[in-house]
């Protein structure tokens, strides 16, 4: 069986679409057990949080941007499904709290728990493709969860773990490049390992979720990034490698933040707070240095980042 992630840019148009669902109808041809994830269509996700900031949405709870923002993954796996049949694929669409990907933590920045195979494995015995929404879960309160960015990538590689099988994401290049691919001087990375590709997602890069990286270490399965584009091209595998390549992160979208204790009378026990913290939400991209703590952060995070430093950690 084979486990197939698409991006948003890559369905941003039905003929986008329908180009790969007919890669996966030939596909289909040969094996019949295939689970394809999906991401919101090309701009979804930034249009409704657009729409919600109309609304001034620092006053609503999370747990509202959270319903709002699946319906984005919701659409997009019930359309590509409708496509895959008109292919003349059998398939039918879930959302996370129908194959229940159960979650724990915060609104907007969930961790999967546990995938229940049920319905999917239905799907696969009738050999009928499930479509499933990426990005989303239920807690357990049933209420809805997303999985924070690039949380397609994460449940992709998810359920291939639970398959004991590798994750396949696709998106608009085809495989890992040395620096930017839009760049002359990049070259094509034909393998990759996941500790570096962990590394590589942790400074900026957008190629893959970090947390799904993680997943695929922990459950010793590879991840093959092709192109949605080029499907039939070879693209790059990640594995348990001992391979080292010089990749270059560019990100413009980052921002520095910096927390000094010098000032601080308990600066030791603060600094030591803050790198638990820091550790315990998996952010590892800092440096530190004569008490102070220098950490890179996505400049979409930075707000909520800071709140959480100066309230929780009284600093």
């Amino acid at each position: 069986m084979r486990v197939l992630k698409f991006g948003g840019k890559s369905l941003d148009s039905f003929k986008k679409t329908q180009k790969i669902c007919k890669y996966i109808k030939k596909i289909y041809e040969k094996d019949k057990k295939l689970i394809i994830v999906v991401s919101a269509i090309g701009n979804t996700t930034n249009e409704l949080i657009e729409k919600s900031s109309i609304l001034n949405p620092k006053k609503f709870a999370k747990r509202e941007l959270d319903v709002l923002l699946s319906t984005g993954e919701t659409m997009s796996a019930s359309l590509f499904a409708m496509t895959l049949c008109k292919c003349g694929v059998p398939a039918k669409s879930f959302q996370g709290w129908q194959i229940k990907i159960n979650t724990h933590g915060d609104f907007q920045n969930s961790l999967i728990t546990n995938i229940n195979k049920t319905k999917l494995n239905e799907c696969l015995k009738s050999n009928t493709v499930a479509v499933v929404a990426g990005f989303q879960g239920i807690n357990k309160n049933e209420e809805t969860t997303t999985l924070g960015r690039g949380g397609s990538d994460t449940t992709a590689c998810a359920i291939a773990a639970v398959y004991n099988t590798n994750a396949e994401l696709y998106s608009d290049f085809n495989g890992i490049f040395s620096c930017d691919p839009r760049d002359s001087i990049s070259k094509k990375i034909n393998q990759i390992s996941l500790d570096q590709l962990e590394r590589v997602s942790k400074s900026g890069s957008r190629l893959v979720s970090h947390r799904a990286v993680k997943i695929a270490k922990e459950h010793n399965i590879n991840i093959l990034l092709k192109s949605s584009n080029k499907p039939n091209l070879k693209g790059s595998i990640a594995g348990h490698l001992e391979t080292e390549n010089t990749i270059i992160v560019t990100n413009s979208n980052l921002c520095e933040i910096i927390i000094d204790f010098t000032n601080e009378t308990k600066n030791k026990l603060l600094s030591k707070n803050v790198l638990n913290w820091l550790k315990q939400y998996k952010l590892y991209n800092f440096t530190t240095e004569n008490y102070k703590i220098k950490l890179l952060v996505c400049e979409s995070d930075k707000t909520e980042i800071l709140n959480i430093l100066t309230k929780k950690l009284n600093i």
